[in-house]
């Protein structure tokens, strides 16, 4: 490895003459100190004038305190540069250092959600904050174009105003670039499209957002040009123009590759090189989707698929990605086909080797019905997260005779949790949602009781009481019962802590997450009290958990976020 500031190692003879010249300096000066106070009136001559004196001296005394000025700056910064640790450091571990520091998820997990052109706003700063803090530095910084590698199309949301790309190109030489692009501006879109055609086959990763459908299938038409299937490998593309409100199926005009397609062949040459996709609200025929064993991580969301059958047609396109990792399955919308035999009844369920991640998220009843028995059982942790929808069927309204006032719209708890006995839950979210208790009485209890190989369990905005604290509570004589080893409960209203700490105790809890307010009723109107450290609560738990947190009151974790499109 290259190290860096070789000249710490200063040769003998270079080492002397530094130390000659000092002492030389020193005489000189030593020697001019004496003149100066050896200098009086008699030392003049008669065709001196006083004023002359005066500016001889004024000059001097500039240049030398200028001369001591550099000489002062120039041996302290030698001296930082030379004594510094970091300097001796090797350039590619400094690099990775600030690379780290630059590049960091800027999601800390407060309560308030960024958006891109605020992640990359921060990006750029940490970036010019380093720049800023001494030569060293700057040159590592402006060394490696990896630093620069980062191309922000969007406009800043606080000076509207874009980045400089041209600048922020030149630095990023021949790296390979990642596009973050958004269409916030009245010239984004053609910008967008004259870059791709001008880039596009050194783009590594991009980041789509676009409120303009056709946007999005000019871009990928335009990469298809490039031949970007040669460079590309992280695809995010998300629409923010059609309305998946879990409505039927929308015009073939909606779709990013209709069927007969000419570029089909190009695109699945595309879509095979990547080894991340992230889509949503963008529509596909998934029954010529065809992945690769390159792509491990898949991130759908917000997509209309048809009624319920369709279910299983599209975890067979997903399943060609034989090497997937991690699946992220959300708002995804099938409507409900009453009466009819689902796939999973009479095919074989889907299955993914490899896969090490499952999340769910926010999807009804008919769809989890249909979706959950078709992914055949595996070593996969299995994250759900579920809302009021879970209880409802997303019937078609249509003039087909049925619609919204049937009677099978709603579901009980008891059919919910005969669909989770055939899962093996790892994690359970469960929020609360406009103020709607959509678990009521035992229902936890028996969700839970579904749900016997849970290990972790988060609440978000519900109360709590001692009928809630004893339905967390395992009750042996009623049935299997999961022993939850991480509890977060965020936005909480604590009623009464009756019974608190006897279901703390019940479980073999390693860490809990604690952000909640006391109340004396579930009111939205009643005045609440946050919890504080020094709460009986909190010591009660600092005590008696190994990881105990306890965070604000209106605390929001990242799955809690919503609409949330990040950077990466």
């Amino acid at each position: 490895m290259r190290l860096m500031n070789q000249s710490k190692y200063l040769p003998c003879a270079s080492l002397k003459q530094w130390e000659e010249a000092g002492a030389s300096v020193l005489d000189t000066l030593k020697g001019y100190t004496d003149l100066c106070l050896n200098l009086s009136p008699k030392s003049f001559g008669d065709t001196e004038k006083p004023g002359d004196i005066g500016k001889k001296f004024d000059t001097s005394l500039e240049v030398i305190s200028k001369q001591m000025l550099n000489l002062t700056f120039t041996l302290v910064r030698t001296r930082n540069r030379l004594a510094s640790s970091l300097c001796r450091l090797p350039e590619e571990i400094l690099s990775a250092i600030f690379m780290n520091a630059v590049f960091e998820s800027s999601h800390s997990g407060g309560s308030h959600s960024t958006s891109i052109e605020q992640d990359i706003c921060l990006i750029y700063r940490r970036l010019y904050v380093l720049l800023g803090v001494c030569s060293t530095w700057r040159d590592v910084i402006m060394a490696e174009g990896v630093f620069w590698s980062l191309i922000p199309m969007v406009v800043n949301w606080s000076s509207q105003k874009q980045a400089p790309l041209e600048l922020i190109l030149q630095r990023a030489k021949g790296n390979r670039l990642h596009l973050v692009a958004t269409d916030n501006s009245p010239d984004a879109s053609e910008n967008i499209i004259k870059f791709l055609t001008k880039y596009g086959s050194r783009l590594h990763t991009i980041n789509l957002s676009s409120s303009k459908h056709h946007l999005i299938k000019e871009a990928i038409e335009r990469l298809m040009d490039q031949d970007a299937a040669g460079s590309l490998v992280s695809l995010a593309i998300r629409s923010t123009e059609i309305s998946n409100d879990s409505g039927w199926q929308s015009s073939g005009g909606d779709y990013v590759i209709h069927r007969g397609y000419r570029y089909q062949e190009s695109f699945i040459n595309l879509i095979g090189a990547l080894k991340v996709l992230r889509i949503q609200g963008v529509r596909f025929h998934w029954d010529t989707m065809v992945f690769s064993s390159r792509l491990v991580n898949l991130h759908i969301e917000n997509i209309t698929l048809g009624y319920d059958d369709e279910i299983y047609p599209f975890l067979r396109a997903l399943s060609s990605a034989s090497e997937l990792r991690d699946l992220k399955i959300i708002n995804v919308y099938t409507s409900y086909l009453p009466h009819s035999v689902l796939n999973s009844e009479v095919s074989p369920p889907v299955v993914f080797p490899t896969l090490q991640s499952l999340h769910v998220q926010v999807i009804f009843f008919n769809t989890l019905k249909s979706l959950l028995p078709m992914i055949a059982t595996g070593s996969h942790r299995l994250s759900l997260f579920l809302e009021s929808e879970c209880l409802y069927n997303n019937w078609r309204d249509s003039d087909d005779g049925f619609g919204p006032d049937e009677p099978e719209i709603f579901v009980d708890i008891i059919s919910l949790c005969q669909v989770l006995e055939q899962a093996s839950v790892d994690t359970l979210v469960l929020e609360r949602t406009m103020g709607e208790d959509w678990l009521k009485g035992s229902g936890i209890h028996k969700l839970l009781q579904a749900t016997p190989a849970l290990k972790t369990l988060k609440m978000h905005s519900w109360n709590f009481n001692k009928d809630t604290w004893s339905n967390l509570t395992p009750d042996w004589t009623s049935g299997s019962f999961p022993m939850i080893e991480v509890l977060e409960l965020t936005n909480a209203t604590i009623v009464a802590d009756e019974g608190f700490r006897e279901m703390v105790a019940s479980h073999p809890l390693r860490r809990v997450v604690l952000g909640a307010s006391t109340a004396a009723t579930p009111r939205y109107s009643a005045p609440r009290k946050p919890l504080q450290e020094d709460s009986d609560v909190v010591t009660w738990m600092r005590e008696n958990v190994p990881d105990f947190c306890l965070v604000d009151s209106r605390y929001v974790p990242s799955e809690m976020k919503g609409d949330i499109w990040g950077l990466w």
